[in-house]
């Protein structure tokens, strides 16, 4: 049974002549008014686990066979299909040009409103932090944070919220602190009983 199934594999694969794959390159460009050149977009042999990505100047370079439908995607364009028309088939190559057509999305507004002097107080009182959990030494990554950096282009509405409260409650110190409190607020209540390890 196992040699059948490989005879018919190895049978399937030498129907696949050279004159059946074609190595299309091209650049991948903004269907608008600067018809600038796309980088990073996703082009990807439909039905197939294979693709690639434009580099940075927009350029691409694949093998497909003849029969192959390619798929382009980025962020902001819409998905565009190719395939080959059958006068390109008895080419070894192709070069061709991919106008991808820009797409927009509208997001509700979001207003951001910072706190007063007092209300911050308020709120950083409010974390109920020991008096153990600040390490003067103690310096931030703004990568362990979790959050992307903020876009501060003119211009520029942010989409997501944060209270001054819940981005400290972020910083790692303070996270370990919170912790402990919790750990030993757990251990002092009499309510609570704990088992032993062993």
């Amino acid at each position: 049974m196992l040699f059948t199934a490989g005879g018919f594999l190895s049978s399937f694969a030498q129907e696949i002549t050279r004159q059946d794959i074609i190595q299309i390159s091209g650049y991948a460009y903004a269907n608008d008014s600067s018809l600038a050149k796309l980088p990073y977009v996703k082009v990807l042999i439909k039905g197939t686990g294979r693709g690639t990505f434009t580099d940075e100047s927009g350029f691409f370079s694949i093998a497909i066979l003849k029969s192959d439908t390619l798929s382009f995607s980025t962020l902001g364009y819409a998905p565009r299909t190719y395939y080959l028309k059958k006068d390109d088939w008895n080419k070894g190559e192709l070069t061709t040009a991919i106008l991808m057509d820009p797409i927009s999305y509208e997001l509700d507004a979001v207003t951001v409103r910072g706190l007063t002097v007092e209300a911050f107080r308020r709120e950083f009182l409010a974390l109920q932090l020991p008096d153990d959990a600040y390490s003067p030494n103690a310096l931030i990554d703004v990568n362990e944070l979790g959050m992307p950096a903020p876009d501060l282009s003119p211009g520029f509405s942010p989409g997501i919220s944060l209270s001054p409260t819940e981005l400290l409650q972020r910083v790692p110190f303070i996270q370990k602190a919170l912790r402990r409190k919790r750990a030993r607020d757990i251990s002092e209540d009499p309510d609570v009983s704990i088992p032993e390890m062993k």
